[in-house]
């Protein structure tokens, strides 16, 4: 479900996030509570990949509660790094280097509580893209958004 609440931030970087030219937010329910949900979004997307083929490849360890510090290299040589972190609350990151076409690109995503004990996982990113690169990074953006939150919605789905 593709919308812009564009909801307060709770911690990070309110300022960060307004940055971008462009803004792209994507959110998904999940059957996790939030710290279930967030210790599986850090496990089976940031780590894992999110289901895709080829997973990245660890830089950096982070913190092991919230995984702030970590930088990661996804397939095309990107690399990204998270900067802030909450556990159960958010993880903001961004793009550190690599060829996405992009002069700034920074991710936030939120674990709201739910009814029934479930979270909405919101995912933002706030963006420039170079050239007349917009139509093509905003659908790249939220087609791996979705696909990161579907699989995320499937692994708590096992859990329970």
């Amino acid at each position: 479900a593709c919308q812009s609440s564009r909801a307060p931030l709770r911690g990070g970087d309110a300022a960060a996030m307004d940055q971008g030219s462009h803004f792209v937010e994507v959110s998904q329910a999940c059957d996790l509570g939030v710290e279930g949900c967030f210790d599986a979004w850090l496990k089976e997307v940031w780590v894992g990949g999110g289901g895709v083929p080829i997973p990245p490849t660890i830089i950096k360890r982070g913190d092991e509660q919230t995984g702030k510090g970590c930088i990661r290299q996804v397939p095309g040589c990107i690399q990204e790094e998270i900067l802030e972190a909450a556990r159960g609350s958010f993880v903001e990151y961004r793009v550190k280097s690599g060829p996405f076409p992009v002069s700034y690109h920074r991710g936030r995503v939120e674990f709201r509580p739910a009814d029934e004990g479930k979270t909405l996982v919101v995912w933002s990113c706030s963006f420039t893209p170079l050239f007349c690169m917009g139509p093509l990074v905003s659908l790249i953006i939220q087609q791996s958004f979705g696909v990161f939150l579907r699989h995320l919605a499937k692994t708590g789905k096992k859990a329970e």
